[in-house]
């Protein structure tokens, strides 16, 4: 047992901690893991059957093994929103049944949680001094998260586990291989793909280079294989054409309340603060209209006013990263955890449980409270970390009317976090030469 532990220890970079410590924090994790694999499972296996997004899962699954196509149209929208590389992934698991698959799909999630944390304490550490709560907090701050996962069916956790993987090879100077992860991500929700201006910014050539063929084998390649690659082909233009080329001033992404309080993105956010977008969501008709818009601009004015402010911040976070020559690996957790955030807020379309990925983030900023000797900077991290707490707890259902949500309380947060993850990316910065 107590080789087992030690095993863990070393795995999640808590080999600095003292033996009970170490307990307490594995035990409290293995807690929380039955209590979350409960949530789908027991439904699933003693109730009326778990719903949610894993119907859509095994659905599309069981459409890929019969043959049949992947997307149908019902009431004017895509019953299934994924690329077709994610139906087949979904195929294999939906062969043993609905059961299996929502066993398969819970375990995974838990893996990826557990793997995820592992991961985000070895890119965020580099030898400081470490105490429970630093690795705690972050895992306590963002369980709401976590529980979503778990509760829709969502891979977004597993997305994250990903990115955090590519991190680390980027790390160990494997940039071939780092673009395997990135591509995985991508080509299951198409969010992730957006950390290639970042990759060609930084000059990772080979990673953009193996992330764009890992792509095309994920996305082109093996479902043509299987389904024949003319009718890929259609399914994936169909998919890119109704996903992420449609659009309007009431809807897009094929959601019909994208510009409702549901909406964390910067680009929904933006739409609701600049012109009279009714921000509740339309599945909820016993709430009256909700406006928080500061101006009363029309829909392609903010269009324009969002595309500037999106120039802006990409130009503002290149502008603050530290040359090249001057990167570490603690500057450089603080620059992926920034990165992260900015790709979740530059998303179109972003539900609450997209901020799963403050999870690394809030890991760099404690590990840095752990060991950080400037008193200044450790009041500033404190305060920025317990106001961005206090914006997303303020996105709770029981808050009415949703003014925080339809403000964009998620956005802000990350606004936050970022801006004090800048301040120590720079102070991790190795100093100029010459």
């Amino acid at each position: 047992m107590r080789t087992r532990m030690r095993f863990l220890a070393d795995v999640c970079c808590l080999r600095p901690l003292v033996s009970w410590e170490r307990y307490v924090l594995v035990g409290s994790f293995l807690a929380a893991s039955v209590a979350l694999l409960a949530e789908p499972i027991v439904p699933e296996l003693f109730g009326h059957g778990k719903g949610m997004d894993y119907l859509q899962w095994f659905s599309a699954g069981q459409r890929m093994l019969r043959g049949g196509p992947t997307y149908l149209v019902a009431e004017g929208h895509l019953g299934f929103l994924y690329t077709p590389f994610a139906a087949l992934l979904m195929a294999i698991p939906s062969y043993f049944g609905k059961t299996a698959l929502v066993v398969t799909l819970a375990c995974g999630t838990l893996a990826s949680w557990w793997i995820a944390i592992c991961l985000a304490n070895r890119l965020a550490g580099n030898g400081d001094r470490l105490s429970p709560w630093s690795v705690a907090l972050p895992v306590v701050v963002t369980l709401p998260f976590v529980y979503d996962q778990f509760h829709l069916g969502q891979p977004n956790l597993f997305l994250l586990t990903l990115m955090l993987g590519g991190f680390l090879l980027l790390r160990a100077d494997r940039g071939w291989l780092a673009g395997l992860p990135f591509a995985a991500a991508a080509a299951i929700k198409a969010f992730p793909v957006m950390i290639v201006p970042y990759l060609l910014w930084r000059r990772q050539w080979r990673t953009a280079a193996s992330m764009a063929a890992f792509m095309m084998l994920f996305l082109v390649v093996l479902p043509g294989t299987i389904r024949g690659f003319e009718r890929n082909l259609n399914e994936l233009d169909f998919w890119v054409h109704e996903m992420l080329l449609s659009g309007d001033d009431r809807e897009f992404a094929q959601r019909a309340d994208t510009f409702s309080w549901k909406n964390q993105s910067l680009y929904a956010v933006e739409h609701r603060l600049l012109r009279p977008v009714d921000a509740e969501s339309i599945t909820d008709r016993k709430s009256p209209p909700l406006y928080v818009n500061l101006l009363n601009l029309d829909y392609r004015t903010v269009n324009k006013i969002y595309w500037a402010t999106a120039i802006v911040i990409g130009l503002i976070f290149v502008a603050a990263l530290p040359a090249y020559s001057r990167r570490s690996p603690r500057s450089d957790a603080a620059e992926w955890g920034i990165l992260l955030l900015l790709i979740v807020i530059a998303t179109p379309l972003v539900r609450s449980y997209y901020y799963i990925w403050l999870l690394f983030p809030y890991t760099v900023l404690a590990h840095r409270l752990a060991s950080e000797p400037d008193r200044r900077l450790a009041r500033a991290t404190i305060a920025a970390i317990g106001f961005s707490v206090v914006l997303l707890i303020s996105g709770i259902n029981v808050i009415q009317p949703r003014y925080p949500q339809a403000a964009g309380n998620f956005v802000w947060a990350a606004i936050v976090v970022a801006l004090i993850l800048a301040v120590h990316m720079r102070r991790d910065a190795l100093p100029s030469k010459g």
